[in-house]
């Protein structure tokens, strides 16, 4: 097999593995910010909390007041993660009530994956 094979088959699993990332980001990940994060976490928020937003990618990747929101590829280095599991005492989200073990386990495996997002501008939530 030629090299230039092999940097063709490899793009080609790359896209399918990308292509694999949008669509859970979509499926699994976007649900979740929308139904559980948008309402203080979005430029709709009527008051955005710790200057985070969570609907854009940019906004997800730069953070806020705490620094960054996730580490692409480590969860253990997430912040969002580390939240939504309630393991620190001053940050827990959302307040209301903890996310379900799958939406957790769900955003784990996004973060693994290196945190596809499609968002080239804010996602607002539908009303």
């Amino acid at each position: 097999m030629s090299s230039a094979t092999l940097v063709i088959a490899a793009l080609t699993v790359l896209s399918a593995d990308d292509q694999d990332g949008i669509k859970f980001f979509k499926d699994r990940i976007r649900p979740i910010l929308r139904e559980r994060c948008y309402s203080c976490h979005s430029e709709a928020a009527e008051q955005l909390e710790s200057g985070l937003y969570l609907d854009s990618r940019e906004g997800v990747r730069k953070g806020g007041d705490q620094g960054p929101a996730i580490e692409p590829g480590d969860p253990k280095k997430s912040l969002l993660l580390q939240a939504v599991r309630y393991e620190m005492d001053d940050l827990k989200m959302p307040p209301d009530r903890k996310l379900s073990a799958k939406e957790i386990a769900d955003l784990e495996k996004w973060i693994k994956m290196g945190a596809p997002d499609p968002r080239d501008k804010p996602d607002s939530k539908p009303r």
